[in-house]
């Protein structure tokens, strides 16, 4: 996906099961999908509170935030938990798909972050 194509916009559930219409969220501002291989690892924890910390100014931009990762709702649930940010599961690659990102080593998501509005 490069800047200027259109974003697929599709309905998803969030870890705890919550349907999310990204279509929505994306008319009423901004939204940001950050991509990340595995919950609890080091590196997505350290990725998932910096979004995190940085809340309070995605909200003043008017932008929806949510991480995503191939991991199944429950592991997603946890780590929502821990890092005070929303997730969605990914576990089949439907969005890192539609939004072009990649694999690492054919099995992990690469972190990437996906801006739409």
């Amino acid at each position: 996906m490069r800047q200027g194509d259109r974003a697929e916009l599709p309905t998803v559930r969030d870890a705890s099961g919550e349907e999310i219409c990204l279509a929505e969220l994306a008319r009423r501002g901004w939204l940001v999908l950050f991509f990340y291989p595995k919950a609890g690892s080091p590196g997505c924890s350290i990725q998932a509170r910096r979004y995190a910390s940085l809340a309070g100014q995605f909200q003043s931009l008017g932008a929806a935030v949510f991480g995503v990762s191939p991991d199944p709702p429950e592991v997603q649930c946890r780590f929502a938990d821990r890092t005070g940010v929303r997730m969605i599961p990914d576990p089949e690659g439907r969005l890192a798909r539609a939004y072009g990102v990649g694999r690492r080593l054919g099995l992990w998501l690469r972190r990437d972050t996906v801006l739409i509005n």
